[in-house]
């Protein structure tokens, strides 16, 4: 599900360092110490929403890159070098304090790349800093105008291309000839513009006119009533509710729209449809776009090996799975790069070494399809399966659907 823009998340886990939640993840010591990679280690940096509105999602995205690392090196390391990750919190909207992370990375410890950065509100600041600083960035945040600096990587996909891939389910669940009325709601942020972009120009090509009832919903203060946005669907008579409904919205808005008596169908993208909100929700009728695998329990994946490493680096499995899975393949992107790119690893070698990766398969059967990247492709995943609850568990109601390509802006 694209989100006309960018995404609007983060990732990743650590030890709490400070009161002001800057933490520190090494995966090269402690409980984490590596079974044989010994030699001096790569440093790796996470910028992402620990704190704040976002901080629940983006702690699991965390322990997913985290748990790659380990597993990594556990099993040797790149080369025989570890790879330790440095991480900072950016309060989830706080672009000061990610302002201030970034200074701190680039002036002092001068990683080769950085994860992170999911939500746009942080990560659309600090972009053309980090092209400047030439450290590449590998985000779920970003839109597809900053796909224009050459360091900029989006490690999961644009949530613009969701938008035109839920505008096309819907021509699968609508009576030929047709004319679906949608609602839209999408994140008050550059990646909600994104996406709300993408399914008007895909609503117009298919002749199906505009949103009959539009509405941004804010990221920093959540709503937490849905009542009005709820009986203004209605009222406007819509047969869809289509947007990025991200993970502090689909429980009150599914039980509002009940409470008014919608009867259509909603559906999100990826950042509102992990395996608690489906089973929160438990409605057939609530579908969701992922380009990444479940980790729970009952999956058809076998995502044992993610599970596992992930709790031994000392992260948990409770939380969203969905970026649990997405951090891993992040941390999988960096590791391929590293094995190519050689000890040390500056920034511009780095970019090089991303750029030439291709794909590199799906890590641990983390992604619904094979990710990767190269000098013209800077997006690693290349297609979604669109999911809904029923009958106590996710089903995948699709097979693995392409994401348009969108050219940066």
């Amino acid at each position: 599900m694209r989100l006309t823009g960018g995404g609007y998340m983060n990732r990743h886990w650590v030890t709490v360092v400070s009161v002001a939640a800057i933490l520190v993840v090494s995966c090269g010591g402690g409980p984490t110490a590596p079974s044989a990679a010994n030699g001096a280690p790569y440093t790796v940096g996470y910028i992402g929403s620990l704190t704040g509105s976002l901080a629940s999602d983006w702690t699991s995205h965390k322990d997913g890159v985290n748990g790659y690392f380990y597993y990594t090196n556990q099993h040797g390391g790149v080369n025989g070098h570890p790879v330790n990750l440095v991480v900072r919190d950016d309060g989830s909207t706080d672009v000061a304090k990610a302002q201030t992370a970034f200074v701190e990375m680039r002036d002092q410890i001068k990683p080769s790349a950085i994860l992170g950065l999911g939500s746009s509100a942080t990560a659309e600041p600090l972009v053309p800093q980090l092209n400047v600083a030439q450290i590449p960035l590998i985000s779920t945040g970003i839109a597809a105008s900053d796909l224009k600096y050459p360091y900029m990587y989006i490690g999961s996909f644009l949530f613009a291309s969701e938008g035109a891939t839920q505008v096309e389910f819907v021509k699968t669940l609508a009576t030929a000839g047709s004319i679906p009325k949608i609602a839209l709601l999408t994140a008050g942020s550059p990646a909600g513009e994104g996406f709300k972009a993408q399914v008007e120009k895909s609503m117009k090509a298919e002749g199906w006119g505009a949103p009959v009832y539009e509405q941004a919903l804010p990221v920093a203060q959540p709503l937490t009533d849905l009542l009005p946005q709820a009986r203004q669907i209605v009222t406007a008579k819509a047969d869809y509710v289509l947007g990025t409904i991200f993970t502090v919205y689909p429980v009150p808005l599914m039980r509002a729209l009940a409470q008014v008596g919608f009867n259509g169908k909603v559906v999100t993208n990826f950042a509102g449809g992990n395996s608690n909100l489906l089973a929160q929700v438990n409605n057939p009728d609530f579908y969701t776009t992922q380009g990444f695998n479940y980790l729970k329990p009952g999956s058809k994946a076998d995502v044992k090996t993610i599970v596992d490493s992930v709790q031994a680096a000392g992260g948990t499995t409770t939380g969203n799975d969905i970026l649990q899975a997405t951090g891993w393949v992040g941390g999988a992107l960096v590791v391929a790069a590293l094995k190519k790119c050689g000890y040390p690893c500056p920034g511009p070698k780095m970019k090089e070494a991303l750029d030439s990766i291709g794909l590199i398969g799906d890590p641990q059967n983390a992604a619904a399809a094979p990710v990767g990247l190269t000098a013209t492709d800077h997006i690693a995943v290349k297609s979604e399966v669109v999911y809904h609850f029923v009958n106590g568990q996710t089903e995948a109601v699709t097979g693995a659907l392409a994401l348009p390509t969108i050219a940066p802006q």
